[in-house]
């Protein structure tokens, strides 16, 4: 059984306040990459997202309470529509969009799009090098083009936040000295997901990722760092960095979980808590040996496809209901 139906969250467990008003706008997974985890896979080649489909989306995220919103697909840059999609938002609230920096390179395609409207651009930067980074998203010139786009983005004012998936092979301290020569506000650490096409995709070393994960952090200047989906125990005294499916409602920069399927109702706190536990018991499930663990609530748990090969190691103590204790009360409290 999973543990997950058992030990769910309750909103009116979780002090009162902000949460994300943040949605993805989805524009199509046309793309013109293929990364090796990405989860549309075999939907890249699609045609691309009707622009009046896009719109009336971006209208009815709007009249459920986003302000803020996140172009997404594949990538939304090599729309062709992708200045119009912005202008279009730009009426309702923020907007930024998630890339893999193959069309900001052009800074004058990008003072265009910071002219309709664009105010960030969180680049998915997998490698460290030409060689690292290419190989990830098989495509030559890559890593050129988005270190080029993210310098494009401090030049012109456009804040810029990173993307890393993180697996076993991920080397920590060559990323690192990359890192500390860009200019950026926020860090998302992502161990491998196995959602949709990239389910199929090896287990991966949770205390192996998590230690590796521990070094950027320790060593990152001044930079806020998520490490997204990673079972607590193996982020032991860095918990306040970790990001789950509850913890999430709280992050005011990334996606809103209600939002996700355009849903009718109005965003509200309980409505996000429910949404959350649907994505929980979907995606991650706690073995016995977490019965008695006093992140029973707050931890995700772990993929499925990586329960045989990870050992849990549950905390001791009563079992603690609010989901952002760890944020409230972290190791230099």
């Amino acid at each position: 059984m999973n543990l997950n139906k058992l030990f769910i969250p309750l909103a009116k467990d979780t002090p009162d306040v902000k949460y994300n008003k943040r949605a993805k706008v989805d524009t199509g997974t046309t793309c013109n990459y293929k990364c090796d985890f990405c989860y549309y896979y075999n939907s890249l080649n699609a045609k691309f997202k009707d622009i009046a489909i896009i719109k009336k989306e971006i209208l009815l995220l709007y009249k459920i309470g986003i302000k803020e919103f996140d172009l997404s697909g594949g990538e939304s840059s090599i729309h062709p529509y992708f200045i119009e999609i912005i202008t279009h938002a730009k009426q309702y609230g923020k907007v930024s969009t998630l890339s893999n920096g193959s069309m900001f390179h052009d800074i004058k395609f990008l003072e265009k799009c910071k002219q309709a409207g664009l105010q960030e651009v969180l680049f998915s930067l997998h490698g460290y090098d030409n060689i690292s980074h290419d190989k990830i998203v098989h495509h030559k010139t890559a890593f050129d083009k988005i270190i080029k786009s993210i310098i494009n983005c401090n030049e012109l004012g456009i804040e810029v936040r990173l993307n890393c998936t993180i697996d076993n092979t991920f080397n920590e301290k060559k990323y690192l000295e990359l890192l500390n020569k860009l200019r950026f506000t926020q860090l998302n650490l992502l161990p491998l997901n196995y959602w949709d096409d990239a389910s199929s995709k090896k287990s991966i070393d949770y205390k192996l990722i998590g230690n590796k994960a521990k070094y950027i952090i320790d060593n990152l200047l001044n930079i806020e760092c998520n490490v997204r989906y990673i079972p607590f125990c193996f982020m032991k005294e860095y918990e306040k960095n970790v990001v789950g499916v509850f913890q999430h409602i709280y992050d005011l920069k990334d996606w809103n979980l209600h939002a996700y399927d355009l849903p009718d109702t109005k965003l509200t706190k309980n409505k996000m808590f429910e949404a959350a536990t649907k994505n929980r018991i979907a995606s991650f499930t706690k073995p016995l040996s977490c019965k008695d663990c006093s992140m029973a609530y707050i931890c995700d748990g772990i993929e499925p496809q990586n329960l045989d090969d990870n050992k849990l190691e549950p905390y001791k103590g009563n079992k603690q209901p609010n989901v952002l204790y760890w944020r409230q009360h972290d190791k230099n409290s």
